[in-house]
């Protein structure tokens, strides 16, 4: 399988001789929705990433059941990102996000694929009440960066310990 975000392979020449392992964020997603037996899911990003035709390094994902979302709904995702660069977190910032998710996803598992809605997520005090399960790829890939790592100290650690 695949898995080359538009500068992984560069990364990956890099890190190659080294002998670094260079870690996509779309591998440790697909591996983490195998392992977990995640069969839908609907999938937040910009636009460019949620294009599984053209330009997302998450192509692999077009083989599971996805709900994509309009293109009203991924401009908007793009405005609040824009936000969010601009000013940072706010309640009013996590407010349009819970709104925008309640109104337009039904998937009961959401995979966010952007940064500044992983941002959004992490500093939010009220957790959701539905049982909706937000997958944030940001936090795999960092799980997965510790696994790595600290499997040389701690052999035995696995993924689920650092969740």
């Amino acid at each position: 399988m695949q898995y080359n975000q538009y500068f992984g392979p560069l990364i990956k020449e890099i890190c190659d001789p080294k002998g670094v392992r260079y870690i996509s964020i779309p591998e440790v997603t697909v591996n983490y929705i195998n392992e977990n037996g995640i069969k839908d899911f609907a999938f937040l990003g910009i636009k460019h990433v949620t294009d599984f035709e053209n330009w997302s390094a998450f192509k692999e994902l077009k083989n599971y059941t996805v709900e994509f979302l309009d293109e009203q709904t991924l401009k908007k995702i793009d405005d609040l990102a824009y936000i969010v660069k601009q000013g940072g977190t706010t309640e009013k910032g996590i407010n349009k996000l819970r709104d925008l998710l309640n109104q337009t996803v039904k998937s009961d598992n959401v995979i966010i694929a952007l940064t500044e809605l992983s941002i959004l997520f992490k500093t939010r005090t009220k957790k959701s009440n539905s049982d909706r399960v937000y997958i944030d790829t940001l936090n795999l890939l960092a799980r997965a960066i510790s696994s790595l790592y600290l499997k040389d100290t701690y052999p035995s650690l696995s993924l689920k310990d650092l969740s």
